[in-house]
């Protein structure tokens, strides 16, 4: 009897520093940090911009099919995943550092896609009020912006942006 008090703190203190959905969610978006980067002529007119931790990124991809990315709304929304199968098993196999995946919401259907490759992450998001991308601003940089399809900014580097099959 004399050991239930104890007991009873032993529980209240496990039940007070376990980590809150906040606290995981932070930890899992860990590799998104908010930044600021200079507007330039080559960048869309309006953006949030991020660094990613690529890294952190592709090993976080090694052991789920979900991911977290920053909306144009400067939130986090998690994706649901599913490789897209893009490439021969034998490319595939050749390749593996090339990833594609395809965006999955309610009933199936596919919102967008995500490509991962040595010179970074890409995200592509459909859904009823606009499109919007996930870029690196260089290639091979950790610096990302976000941005609406319609602020995207035309040039050679990127001449099929209205050419977007879906």
């Amino acid at each position: 009897m004399k050991y239930i008090p104890m007991l009873l703190l032993v529980g209240l203190l496990a039940y007070c520093c376990k980590p809150t959905d906040n606290q995981k969610t932070a930890n899992t978006i860990s590799y998104w940090q908010p930044t600021s980067i200079s507007k330039s002529e080559t960048l869309p007119k309006e953006f949030n911009s991020y660094k990613l931790d690529f890294d952190k990124l592709k090993n976080h991809l090694t052991t789920t099919n979900k991911v977290i990315t920053p909306t144009l709304g400067g939130e986090y929304q998690e994706n649901h995943l599913e490789e897209s199968g893009t490439m021969s098993p034998e490319l595939a196999a050749k390749f593996p550092e090339i990833k594609s995946y395809k965006i999955i919401g309610n009933d199936d259907i596919v919102l967008g896609r995500i490509d991962i490759n040595p010179s970074g992450f890409y995200l592509m998001i459909t859904d009823k009020q606009t499109t919007y991308y996930i870029n690196p601003v260089e290639k091979k940089s950790e610096y990302y912006i976000v941005y609406d399809k319609k602020y995207a900014v035309k040039n050679s580097d990127n001449p099929f942006i209205d050419k977007v099959i879906k």
